[in-house]
């Protein structure tokens, strides 16, 4: 059942590569998505790399693809409740294969 004017549920997903990142802790982030926007029973996608940044120290570097950094990748789901404020609501992993030719 549909309850109408539902308040914004903002997510952003971050995908972690199995090595560390040369900026921080982070993984590479999507925008925040408001669940509820357009019809809140409709799946909201996201497509890796395309939808993934890294931002740090004012520059943004493109998500790179995942048989760049073959192994164990991890993807939290945040509650984005404002720009600077988030908590992690789901955490998952999987695994990455080398291409090979």
């Amino acid at each position: 059942m549909e309850e109408p004017n539902l308040p914004p549920y903002y997510v952003s997903v971050e995908v972690k590569p199995p090595h560390l990142l040369d900026t921080d802790d982070f993984g590479y982030v999507s925008k925040a998505a408001d669940l509820y926007e357009g019809d809140e029973t409709r799946w909201k996608n996201l497509v890796y790399p395309d939808d993934f940044s890294d931002r740090a120290g004012g520059k943004v570097r493109p998500a790179p693809p995942l048989a760049d950094d073959p192994g164990e990748w991890t993807v939290v789901y945040h509650h984005a409740t404002s720009d600077k404020n988030h908590r992690s609501v789901v955490c998952h992993g999987f695994m990455a294969d080398a291409v090979s030719e």
